[in-house]
């Protein structure tokens, strides 16, 4: 419920690319990415299947970012696999990886928000190399 409220308030906003709706290529076909990926890595994990990466919210052009809202006090690891499809359908459609990811926190029980966490891609991103 809380969702809904807080997609059409960052629709209204115009500070958005896209609200609540699949990133799409140039064309606006829906990028598939896979559904879990192995975390040191970074490849699909093995039989893992694909699919649209959804965030909450995207700004291309103004900010860069992938914006997902959490519940207060849930992990961020939890949402990891996640976040990595969003990263990785942004790269596929700018080139390039979103210069941060917002994660606004709202108490669960009010649909208040409370603060918004930054990351950068890096944060959730498997680590190449040695």
């Amino acid at each position: 419920e809380a969702h809904s409220g807080f997609a059409e308030t960052d629709r209204a906003s115009g500070l958005f690319s896209d609200v609540s709706s699949p990133i799409t290529d140039k064309a606006g076909r829906p990028i598939q990415v896979p559904k879990r990926v192995d975390l040191k890595t970074g490849q699909p994990q093995p039989g893992t299947s694909m699919q649209e990466a959804i965030p909450d919210a995207v700004s291309y052009d103004r900010f860069e970012t992938v914006l997902d809202y959490k519940p207060l006090g849930r992990p961020i690891a939890k949402d990891r696999q996640e976040i990595i499809r969003f990263i990785k359908a942004y790269e596929a459609r700018e080139g390039r990886l979103p210069k941060r990811v917002a994660v606004p926190r709202y108490d669960p029980r009010t649909g208040d928000l409370l603060k918004t966490d930054l990351y950068v891609p890096g944060d959730f991103l498997p680590k190449s190399g040695p």
